[in-house]
């Protein structure tokens, strides 16, 4: 799995893309979850500052690849909370031409 090896990309290009800010070491950016299913990757930044504000973080996954268990299909979701506000993310890698039937 290369998901920490894409982590420690994305953390970089942030810290390249936004330096920490004056007299501090410390990247703009936290990592708030990393979750990997097969090929799928779910990263999740956010500004140091605001995600002193996020709470209720859940996760969840489905594969549906071969037999239903493999992870080169599926998909995984994040929700949370910022201050009054739900958000969710997903990711997903399903197969081309398949119906709406098939991930129910």
């Amino acid at each position: 799995k290369r998901g920490p090896q894409w982590e420690a990309v994305l953390r970089h290009s942030l810290a390249q893309l936004h330096p920490a800010e004056e007299g501090t070491k410390q990247s703009q950016y936290v990592s708030v979850c990393h979750r990997q299913l097969g090929g799928v990757l779910l990263s999740i930044f956010a500004r140091r500052r605001l995600a002193e504000e996020m709470r209720e973080l859940s996760f969840a996954y489905v594969s549906v690849g071969v037999l239903g268990v493999m992870g080169n299909k599926g998909a995984i979701g994040a929700r949370l909370r910022v201050k009054d506000e739900t958000l969710c993310f997903v990711g997903a890698h399903l197969a081309a031409g398949e119906g709406p039937a098939v991930y129910e």
